[in-house]
């Protein structure tokens, strides 16, 4: 670094600045200005021997940076070491970890257990987010993790047991702590289900053989997660295998309201959860409730009132047209009780759902075709999808004679066809929430994005599935790994500001290491999204090329105290 002073030809004045020499990507030497002084003659009137005192001070910063430099002896003929780079970026994970309160609440809630529950609970949540694999992959590659102590493979599976305990006071520690720091509004929550697989074909609660979303053979565990609007995990509860979705709302309703101290929420859901005993426990809660509505599946005067062309209003820069009505529905439990409640009905008709209804819709229809010019596919058919645009016909068309009962005349049906059609980009969003308007309802609704996405993150980037565990505790524990994981990726998304995704903020945790040269020297390969990270945690950007052991324990050090 040195000082440099530039003339300005305007005003003749002369500019200072701090400057360095650096060699372009062409190997040609060139020089950068980093930081404007101020002006000469200004400074001069206040401080005569000002640019000697800025000359000494860029040489005293030059002979330190020249002292921190050091030769690296490299022997070119020596065989590979093998050893694997270290991952730093599972500090930045740790710190969040730690801000999240996760590890204390285990240690806590497991005061007389014989191995350190809390050790292996940040370890396997630390590995879980660096490896993205199972327990066992974690425990092998766990001398990767900068920073991170290890433990037994032994330790580690006894200690699962302790964990799936804790699971509750670890989901109230998360919850206070996002709270805390973040703000987080709970009283409207994003509240979804979802199942993952096992690779055991034995059935024990909660292992269940059910309706599996990725249509696996195996037992699965069914599992309800409510999200902030944020797109932050609040809680989760297990089920059984076995058991529908549009049940798993009332068990943890309460459950939920009561933990974190909720005098009402408002659920937002799919159309799994609007069901009539749904909608009864909320109103009869006080509580309210946002969920889709199909349109196909809605009634006929519902159906009559989405094709009427009376009452909508377009919006000229999507072409998205909304309409809406508020009126009564009869809602009754499981026991046949029931009450009245106002409901507000929100439509939407949009362009490019249109597009795609109408796509997915030729697509069947080809395929029925194929099923009229083979029967016998027909028969041996048992989905609803393209079989129902295929109409069976006692008499044949073109003869006039009875159909043979072995051999159908099935033809192609076309009113079915056209009244779908007439659905096409169309849905609803019902709602308690009258005081509402339509665009908030809508994009309230459509937050409802994140709660998928939340799920996607934690089965694919994490790889949460197949579950390998078996015993219902360490089921449990398994799950608030993925829980606190994924609640660590997203509070560092939020802390971007949103700027980052939880791919990105996976990726660049992962992909900051340091690899060993001797000496406890290290070359630092970093992802340039860390840093952003780093900037986020509130920690100052520890941007080097190389790195000593004591340098990248002090700035875990420096991360830890920052995220609290």
């Amino acid at each position: 670094m040195f000082i440099r002073t530039i003339k300005s030809k305007g005003t003749g004045r002369h500019y200072v600045y701090k400057a360095e020499s650096y060699r372009g990507a062409d190997g040609v030497n060139r020089q950068r200005l980093l930081e404007r002084i101020g002006i000469l003659e200004e400074m001069e009137v206040e401080d005569p021997g000002v640019m000697g005192r800025l000359r000494a001070e860029a040489a005293r910063a030059n002979a330190e940076r020249q002292a921190r430099i050091v030769n690296v002896p490299a022997d070119l003929d020596a065989p590979n070491d093998g050893l694997p780079p270290v991952n730093v970026g599972c500090q930045i994970a740790a710190a969040v970890l730690g801000q999240l309160g996760a590890v204390q609440a285990v240690r806590a809630a497991t005061p007389g257990a014989r191995v350190d529950a809390a050790k292996a609970f940040r370890l396997l949540v630390v590995g879980h987010i660096v490896f993205a694999g199972s327990k066992l992959r974690t425990i092998r590659r766990q001398g990767e993790l900068f920073g991170v102590p290890g433990m037994s493979q032994d330790s580690v599976y006894r200690a699962l047991k302790h964990i799936g305990r804790a699971q509750a006071e670890v989901q109230d520690a998360v919850h206070r702590n996002v709270t805390g720091k973040w703000g987080r509004e709970a009283t409207l929550a994003f509240y979804d289900v979802t199942n993952y697989h096992f690779t055991s074909d034995t059935e024990m609660s909660p292992r269940r053989k059910g309706c599996s979303k990725q249509h696996q053979t195996t037992p699965i565990v069914q599992m309800g997660l409510f999200m902030d609007s944020a797109g932050i995990p609040i809680c989760y509860k297990l089920f059984d295998g076995n058991i529908p979705d549009c049940v798993t709302l009332e068990p943890i309703l309460a459950e939920v309201k009561a933990r974190f101290g909720l005098d009402r929420i408002v659920v937002v859901g799919d159309k799994a959860m609007n069901s009539q005993h749904n909608t009864y426990t909320l109103a009869q809660a006080g509580d309210g409730w946002i969920f889709y509505k199909s349109a196909r599946g809605a009634s006929k005067k519902a159906k009559k009132w989405l094709v009427d062309p009376a009452g909508w209003v377009t919006d000229p820069a999507t072409g998205v047209r909304t309409k809406s009505k508020t009126e009564p529905r009869v809602v009754r439990d499981h026991d046949g009780n029931s009450r009245t409640v106002t409901e507000k009905i929100v439509a939407r008709y949009s362009p490019v759902y249109a597009a795609r209804d109408a796509h997915v819709r030729a697509k069947m229809a080809a395929k029925a075709e194929a099923m009229i010019k083979d029967p016998a596919s027909w028969r041996a058919s048992n989905k609803k999808g393209s079989k129902k645009y295929v109409r069976e016909v006692k008499v044949d068309p073109s003869t006039g004679e009875i159909a043979d009962a072995d051999a159908p005349t099935l033809v192609l049906d076309q009113e079915r066809l056209a009244r779908d059609a007439e659905l096409d980009g169309l849905y609803m969003v019902c709602t308690s929430e009258t005081s509402l308007t339509d665009q908030e309802v809508s994009a309230k609704y459509h937050e409802l994005w994140q709660i998928e996405e939340n799920f996607r993150v934690s089965k694919t980037d994490l790889k949460a599935r197949p579950v390998f565990v078996w015993t219902a505790e360490s089921i449990e524990a398994h799950f608030l790994i993925c829980f606190t994981a994924l609640a660590v990726v997203r509070v560092l998304e939020r802390a971007t500001g949103g700027q980052m995704c939880p791919a990105g903020v996976l990726e660049a945790v992962r992909s900051t290491q340091a690899v060993s040269v001797g000496g406890g020297l290290f070359k630092m390969i970093r992802d340039g999204r860390v840093s952003e990270l780093e900037e986020a945690l509130g920690a100052e950007p520890f941007d080097r090329n190389w790195a000593t052991i004591a340098a990248i324990r002090a700035h875990g050090r420096a991360l830890t105290r920052a995220a609290k």
